[in-house]
């Protein structure tokens, strides 16, 4: 039974008796003139059309599809996923070279069978491709966030058992992850009448989807982990650069007391002595008068300096303490050092009492040291200790002028 003229016209229907089983065919010649479209199908609309009979097979189940008449052979959701892989595979080939591939992990629990879910790695951006009751969801929706929001957790938790201190959210996971969503969803909404993105209620789905435990560890033990570690890394490199110093004759701050030949080409003789807050300062700026003010520069710090071993980027970036050691001796982040010939400072010396927070200031220098520039600890001579007796014992009875004079240095030795 034919129509013509948008519909309007109804011809008289043929009804045959069919000699097999009975069927319903349904067959269309599109008016291409009246689409503007006086060559016929382009090669873009030919593409769409193929995408959507693929579509069909990959997320319609028991059904045979024949296309320019060859059946389509898609068996799954997970073919149908494969299918992307491939194309994706082939993408970063062409781009990167070498052999890299693209994987496909589905979940395999059976408890929710209105949901068929994948995961890949993606490029750096958020992917999905989902359907809900066939129709494809190009712009995602509720559907999507439901099982994005499930992967994202999981990898936040295994990234906190990886890489304590870090900053990053369940947003920042989601650049990282490829979803494939094929759903069955009760009476569900859409944002428009091209339904590219459904609106419907998690709580009104008609059905729930918990991702199983081996397709969770599967997505944790995938590239994508490391892949957010590598952008953290980068993002915290960004940030810690943000306070390097460099080999300037001349830095202002009011703590600090400069040594005359820091930041210059003598600058690689000079020492930067760290006291333990002010009144060690007052000691350490009257030797430095006597002894050599062209070689020797004085700061005090406040407190006990962060220990950056447990601290995240964040934390170490902002910390006004490191900020100022990186400056004063002209420190740039993830850089090696063989030699101090590009430093403001060529020797840093670390000046307290030795007693146990004395001792807990020292530490937590070379701490800093040993995390974030390794290699100035290696080169000899670099970093120095101020030593200064903890107890004095003097016999006489002028203390000025002892008779006698015994200093010790630990309260191990004193005892």
């Amino acid at each position: 039974q034919p129509w013509t003229d948008n519909m309007n016209t109804m011809h008289k229907a043929k009804i045959t008796a069919s000699k097999s089983a009975s069927y319903t065919r349904i067959t269309f010649k599109p008016d291409f003139k009246r689409f503007g479209m006086e060559d016929g199908i382009d090669d873009d609309l030919e593409s769409l059309m193929y995408r959507r009979v693929y579509d069909m097979v990959g997320t319609i189940r028991g059904i045979k599809v024949f296309l320019n008449g060859e059946q389509v052979k898609i068996k799954d959701f997970k073919a149908y996923c494969d299918l992307y892989a491939k194309s994706i595979a082939k993408d970063r080939l062409d781009e990167e070279g070498g052999s890299p591939t693209c994987t496909v992990e589905m979940d395999k629990d059976k408890s929710h069978p209105r949901w068929e879910v994948g995961f890949a790695v993606s490029d750096g951006t958020f992917q999905q491709v989902s359907f809900v009751n066939s129709i494809a969801t190009t712009a995602g929706g509720t559907h999507v966030n439901y099982i994005a929001d499930q992967i994202t957790k999981s990898l936040l938790n295994t990234l906190n058992k990886k890489r304590k201190g870090h900053t990053l959210k369940q947003n920042h996971l989601r650049n990282h992850i490829f979803v494939f969503i094929n759903c069955y969803i009760d009476n569900p909404a859409f944002s428009s009448q091209t339904k590219e993105q459904m609106t419907t209620k998690a709580s009104q789905f008609g059905s729930k989807c918990t991702l199983g435990d081996d397709f969770l560890k599967k997505v944790a033990k995938s590239d994508a982990i490391q892949n957010i570690l590598d952008m953290a890394e980068k993002k915290a490199d960004k940030m810690m650069a943000k306070s390097d110093g460099n080999k300037r004759s001349r830095v202002n701050n009011a703590k600090l007391v400069e040594a005359n030949f820091a930041g210059t080409r003598r600058g690689h003789e000079c020492t930067l002595i760290l006291t333990e807050g002010d009144s060690a300062k007052g000691l350490a700026v009257s030797g430095r008068a006597i002894l050599d003010p062209d070689r020797i520069g004085v700061l005090p710090l406040r407190g006990k300096l962060l220990n950056v071993r447990d601290a995240s980027p964040d934390q170490i970036a902002k910390n006004q303490e490191i900020q100022n050691i990186k400056q004063f001796l002209g420190l740039k982040h993830k850089t090696s050092y063989t030699d101090t010939k590009n430093l403001r400072y060529g020797h840093l010396m670390i000046m307290a009492d030795q007693d146990h927070d004395g001792s807990h200031i020292k530490g937590l220098l070379i701490n800093f040291l040993e995390v974030q520039f390794p290699s100035l600890l290696r080169i000899p001579d670099f970093f120095r200790e101020f030593i200064t007796p903890i107890v004095k014992v003097w016999q006489g009875p002028n203390p000025k002028k002892p008779q006698k004079l015994k200093s010790f240095f630990t309260q191990l030795e004193y005892e």
